[in-house]
C-alpha cells in the first residue's frame, strides 16, 4: 500500500493487458479497499486486502497485479476526503504485521473465490511480460 503524500504512484511502466482478458480481477481488491478506508478496526480490513492483493498476484502475477491495484487505487482515492481516510488508514495499520500466505489468506481466499469466483490464471507468456 502506498502513502497517499506520494506525488507519483508506484506503478510498473506499460500498459495493463488484463484488463481486456480478465475485466473483473480487482473488483474484489475495489471492495475491500473502500471497506479499509471506512474501516472500525482497519487492521483487519488491511488484512483482507493483502490477502486479496496476493489471489490478484497469483492470477495475474507480480507485475500485471501491480498496475491492476495501482489503477483501482487511484480510482478510489481521487477526492480530498478519500486521501485523508487512506492516511488515516494508513497510520492505523504502520506498524502492524499482515500474512501474505498461509492458512489465514488461503481461507479468505477461498471464501472470495466461493462468493466472487475464482480469478482466471493468466496464461505464462502473459504473465512475464
Amino acid at each position: 500500500m502506498r502513502s497517499a503524500a506520494c506525488a507519483e504512484p508506484d506503478r510498473p511502466p506499460g500498459p495493463s493487458w488484463s484488463v481486456t482478458t480478465h475485466p473483473r480481477a480487482a473488483d474484489g481488491y475495489v471492495l475491500r479497499f473502500r471497506e479499509f478506508l471506512v474501516a472500525e478496526n482497519p487492521s483487519l480490513a488491511k488484512q483482507l486486502l493483502v490477502c486479496e492483493r496476493t489471489r490478484i498476484s497469483r492470477a495475474l502475477g507480480s507485475l500485471e497485479s501491480s498496475r491492476r491495484i495501482a489503477d483501482a487505487e487511484d480510482s478510489i482515492v481521487r477526492s480530498a476526503a478519500a486521501r485523508a481516510a487512506l492516511e488515516r488508514a494508513d497510520a492505523a495499520t504502520a506498524r502492524g504485521m499482515f500474512q501474505v500466505a498461509g492458512t489465514l489468506c488461503d481461507s479468505l481466499n477461498a471464501i472470495a473465490d466461493r462468493e466472487e469466483g475464482p480469478i482466471l490464471q493468466a496464461p505464462d507468456s502473459l504473465r512475464v511480460r
